[in-house]
């Protein structure tokens, strides 16, 4: 793609967007810290999920014993076991999943506030693509 290409593609979207190409640049990275603040309040969403998967699995793993079934698990007196290994995997799943999310959103954070400049180019070079 060469440079005549890439500067139609923008006055195109200019003209959909119904704004001056001089316009559509500074509007992308205002847009970029937009983006900045929108990933770092996800990441703080995550830690606080993160902790309270946390606090469920140790409520569960250690204030439930056999003795005193006040637990979530006590109408599964037969399947107690079971239970926590679904438990387990459910919570192992989760943290696994709330960490590939924590990383992806600080990447995004960390790129659109650090160099918005170079995050408006890359949203249009994805858009382009």
């Amino acid at each position: 793609m060469n440079t005549s290409d890439i500067n139609a593609i923008i006055d195109n979207l200019a003209d959909r967007l119904g704004v001056a190409v001089e316009m559509l640049f500074p509007m992308l990275i205002r847009q970029a810290y937009v983006s900045g603040v929108r990933a770092i309040i996800l990441c703080v969403i995550y830690v606080c999920v993160y902790h309270a998967i946390c606090r469920y699995f140790q409520y569960v793993y250690i204030t439930t014993d056999e003795d005193d079934k006040t637990g979530w698990d006590s109408a599964y007196d037969n399947d107690t076991e079971t239970l926590h290994v679904a438990l387990t995997v459910i919570c192992c799943v989760s943290v696994i999943v709330l960490l590939f999310l924590f990383c992806q959103s600080l990447t995004v954070a960390t790129n659109a506030l650090a160099n918005p400049e170079w995050f408006a180019v890359q949203q249009l070079l994805d858009f382009l693509s």
